[in-house]
This record gives C-alpha cells, sequence and structure tokens, in this order.
C-alpha cells in the first residue's frame, strides 16, 4: 500500500497540469488547444550559400548555371537552327527543369511553340517568361520584359485578338518609356 501516496501525488500532479485557468471572461481553453487553434510561424530554411542559389535574380548569370543546363540550350539552339522544333522544345523542357526560374527559357520554349503553331502554349510559356524574370537592379530586365511583350503582341495580332493587342501595346509603350526608347 506504500504505492497508494505516489500514485495519489502523481494524479494530482497530472490534474493540475489540465485545469483550466480562469480569466475575467470565464475560463481559458487549455493550453494544448489554445496552440492547436493558432497558426505556427512559418519558417523557411535555406542551407544553401547565396551564390548557389536558384531563383528568378541569378536566372541570367550565367555563372550560377549548371554546366548541364548550358549544354541543353546549346544543343536547343543547334536543333532549332536545323528546324528540329519539337526536339528543341523538348531540351528547353529538360533545361528548366533543372532551372525553372530560368526566365529566358520560357521565352525560347514560348517562341519555338509560335513557330510550331501552338499559339496557347506560346502565351502561357511568355505569361511564365515575364513571371520568372529577373528582378528590377538587373540591367536587362526591360529589355527582357520587352521581347516577351513583342513576343505577345505578336501572337494576338496574328490571332486578331484586340484585347491582347491592345494590352501588349501598353505593356510594351511603358517599358519603352523606362528604358528611354519612348
Amino acid at each position: 500500500m506504500k504505492k497508494t501516496p505516489a500514485i495519489l501525488i502523481l494524479t494530482s500532479y497530472l490534474m493540475g497540469c489540465a485545469t483550466y485557468l480562469p480569466n475575467e471572461t470565464g475560463w481559458h481553453e487549455p493550453a494544448w488547444q489554445e496552440e492547436a487553434n493558432s497558426q505556427p510561424p512559418v519558417v523557411i530554411y535555406d542551407r544553401k550559400p547565396a551564390q548557389e542559389r536558384s531563383g528568378p535574380e541569378q536566372a541570367l548569370n550565367p555563372r550560377n548555371r549548371s554546366q548541364a543546363e548550358l549544354s541543353l540550350y546549346a544543343q536547343a539552339k543547334q536543333q532549332a537552327s536545323n528546324q528540329q522544333h519539337d526536339q528543341a522544345a523538348a531540351t528547353i523542357e529538360r533545361a528548366l527543369r533543372i532551372n525553372p526560374h530560368a526566365a529566358e527559357g520560357y521565352l525560347q520554349l514560348a517562341q519555338l511553340r509560335w513557330k510550331t503553331g501552338d499559339d496557347a502554349a506560346a502565351l502561357q510559356m511568355a505569361k511564365k517568361a515575364l513571371f520568372h524574370a529577373p528582378n528590377h537592379y538587373m540591367t536587362n530586365t526591360n529589355e527582357f520584359r520587352m521581347s516577351v511583350w513583342q513576343l505577345i503582341l505578336a501572337i494576338h495580332t496574328a490571332n486578331n485578338n484586340a484585347t491582347g493587342t491592345q494590352e501588349a501595346e501598353q505593356q510594351l509603350n511603358r517599358l519603352k518609356k523606362s528604358v528611354g526608347f519612348g
């Protein structure tokens, strides 16, 4: 019967942990329920050094690219020059799997899709190129965006899409002014 005091002490200790704490409006929920209903803080750990990170701001910099990616783009360029547009598109898609932030890869893919007559896919890839375009501090950002919007304008003009053509023209005019062409 010597175990009875130890069990009583343990039981009262555990009961004390599960009690509700009063406040001015009534009783609080137990602490474990408050934590379950709250949003945990979001912490993103990126263990790569800054020079190894892949992102839109580094996608155009050849120093931040792998040799495999660079060779795939060279292979795609050769295939496109030999009028092998489908093979070139597949090669660029492989390069984009290596670096999915490479905006110019999406632009090249959009150009290939447009050449093969797939206007919907060309527009989709052009929009991805704009999304992944480098940040504003890159020197060639606006020129790159202008080339994407020129392709979008050509696609919409060829398809007699007045709304898309007007939007593309407005974006081009805005970018020309920011670059100093307008």
